[in-house]
């Protein structure tokens, strides 16, 4: 099964926005050296408003890593916007 995630684009100036994510879950069933391994994998292909694309996979613990960081990230991306917002209201 294959998911995309469709994302308002922007032209303006600076880095390339995300236009779409498609994702699915790929499992590994065997190998020439194992005959059973069932080791899930992420397949991601990305999309810029510039008309890049890249295509990558991940193992599920790379994935876990990828979101906690994003997490993290936008997390502290709120916490500036809200002291930017106090600051203003004590002027």
């Amino acid at each position: 099964m294959e998911t995309e995630v469709e994302v308002a684009t922007d032209a303006g100036p600076g880095y390339p926005k995300l236009a779409s994510l498609r994702w699915r879950v790929d499992v590994t069933l065997s190998t020439n050296q194992t005959r059973r391994v069932l080791k899930p994998y992420l397949l991601l292909r990305v999309e810029t408003s510039r008309g890049g694309v890249e295509t990558f996979e991940v193992t599920l613990e790379q994935f876990h890593k990828l979101r906690y960081a994003a997490s993290r990230a936008l997390n502290e991306v709120l916490k500036i916007e809200q002291n930017e917002q106090i600051q203003r209201l004590k002027r």
